[in-house]
């Protein structure tokens, strides 16, 4: 399936951010979220109704949610880890190939790209950063997500699920650390090291992340928890109004 791919305008941005994506920058490590972010929806939350109404029976995710509508109270809010942990249980079961097909559906059917932060990202890529996602959901939906924006895969960091070594087979058990709050510095940390030159995120569990990067944007929301705590913290906000929705 191919992707419409926007491109990368300048305008929209403010000055550091642009400078940092133009040609000649000194190659650095950036950070983009990737639900709310790069995609203007929630996907892994999206694709637990998607792969449910398809007949993905995961079950795991049946024991601890019971139906869509269980999940649905249990996750009201994103307000911790395990939560996260119930939305990535849903690809139990799925090999790479399988998700990534059905992580293309989705995005197709319900989800859109956020298309400046989607280009803008292509074009630190192009110029040569090092773009990394790094997301709450599962790191093989980032992986689907990032070939088709034309993004290295290897460069993803979401939430591990073990996989069978034998079938590749996504099971129940997470890895850790979960990426969610300080559980994504912990993440970035360990993939990527130093503190990075830019990140970019929509929501409030991005927030410890952002404020530890050298150059951090928030882009919340209109009715987001991020926008208030960002700028209490010092941190530029766009909103989607500035990114053209």
């Amino acid at each position: 399936m191919d992707l419409a791919l926007p491109t990368y305008d300048a305008r929209l941005w403010p000055p550091a951010v642009a400078a940092l994506a133009s040609p000649g920058a000194r190659a650095a490590d950036v950070v983009f979220d990737m639900d709310g972010t790069l995609l203007a929806e929630d996907l892994g939350d999206e694709l637990v109704a998607f792969l449910l109404e398809g007949g993905h029976r995961p079950p795991t995710w049946l024991e601890r949610c019971g139906d869509l509508e269980g999940y649905r109270r249990l996750t009201r809010g994103w307000d911790t880890p395990d939560q996260f942990v119930l939305c990535a249980l849903a690809i139990e079961g799925l090999d790479e190939a399988e998700l990534e097909r059905q992580v293309l559906a989705c995005l197709a059917a319900r989800v859109p790209l956020r298309g400046p932060i989607v280009a803008l990202a292509r074009q630190m890529a192009e110029v040569g950063h090092r773009v990394w996602i790094l997301t709450g959901s599962s790191e093989g939906i980032g992986r689907a997500v990032a070939r088709h924006l034309g993004l290295d895969p290897q460069r993803v960091i979401g939430l591990r699920l073990a996989q069978d070594p034998a079938t590749g087979r996504f099971g129940s058990t997470p890895l850790p650390p979960i990426p969610c709050g300080a559980g994504k510095v912990q993440a970035a940390h360990q993939r990527i090291g130093a503190p990075v030159a830019f990140t970019i995120g929509d929501s409030w569990t991005d927030l410890p992340l952002l404020a530890e990067a050298s150059l951090a944007l928030a882009v919340p929301k209109l009715d987001g928890r991020l926008g208030p705590l960002a700028r209490q913290a010092g941190i530029p906000v766009l909103s989607p109004v500035d990114l053209g929705g």
